[in-house]
């Protein structure tokens, strides 16, 4: 696999979650469109329509194989605290879609591995 090509899967790999999330939340809304006016309730529509259909090109997309990484790492702190609060946080509307909780497991102030 050519660099551009691990490059293109990674970026492809990491565009779903945020699309994901988007339709999530604009569904979540839509259910309780009681809410909104006419023309909030369309626009919402429409953000939750974009995304599923962003969603279903990134399907169409070979995720077979996980991105492979650069050869050339570059290593440097990561506090795996916050990385989990971030993991959590991104993951909240699909567990709210599926009517879920989710909650990370209490670390230390700070957990800082060297990484990349």
């Amino acid at each position: 696999m050519s660099n551009d090509s691990r490059q293109i899967s990674a970026v492809l790999h990491e565009l779903k979650n945020p699309i994901l999330a988007i339709e999530r939340l604009s569904d979540i809304l839509l259910e309780n469109d009681q809410q909104f006016s006419s023309d909030t309730k369309r626009k919402i529509e429409l953000i939750y329509t974009s995304a599923k259909e962003a969603s279903g090109y990134l399907e169409d997309l070979n995720f077979s194989s996980p991105p492979v990484l650069a050869d050339d790492f570059s290593f440097a702190p990561v506090d795996v605290s916050a990385l989990a609060e971030q993991v959590v946080e991104s993951f909240q509307p699909h567990a709210e879609y599926k009517d879920q909780a989710l909650r990370r497991a209490e670390f230390a102030e700070e957990a800082v591995v060297i990484g990349d």
